[in-house]
């Protein structure tokens, strides 16, 4: 059994072929402490993964990136009714900044996510 602040299993991206289907189908937006890649989902549900890639720097840097991002998330708890998957990958500035920065930063990429996925530019090209 999960922690009730823990994301469940079933809204984690964990699947290799969710991940291809996010970055070949998916549309990306960027800001100087994150990236976003979204499509439409792949399952029945949006999910959502957390990346940090070693870019970050060693594993303790990776795993502090980590924990800001899904926490970011937790406190947006409208974040995962957005009917798209989520891929967030963080740059360099997220284990750098100070917390109410990332979260403006955050805000304003899900805000504009929701623009896009309200107004249908974003199509499902599922092929199973």
């Amino acid at each position: 059994m999960s922690h009730p602040r823990t994301l469940p299993k079933r809204d984690r991206i964990t699947l290799k072929r969710q991940f291809e289907h996010l970055f070949s189908v998916g549309k990306r937006l960027e800001s100087h402490a994150f990236r976003i890649q979204f499509a439409p989902p792949f399952l029945d549900q949006p999910m959502v993964a957390f990346v940090a890639t070693r870019h970050q720097g060693n594993a303790v840097v990776r795993n502090k990136a980590k924990r800001r991002l899904r926490e970011l998330f937790r406190l947006r708890s409208d974040a995962l009714k957005l009917p798209t998957d989520l891929v967030i990958i963080a740059k360099r500035p997220v284990t750098q900044w100070p917390y109410c920065q990332l979260r403006s930063d955050f805000n304003t990429l899900l805000h504009r996510i929701q623009k896009i996925s309200q107004h249908g530019q974003i199509q499902s090209h599922r092929t199973d």
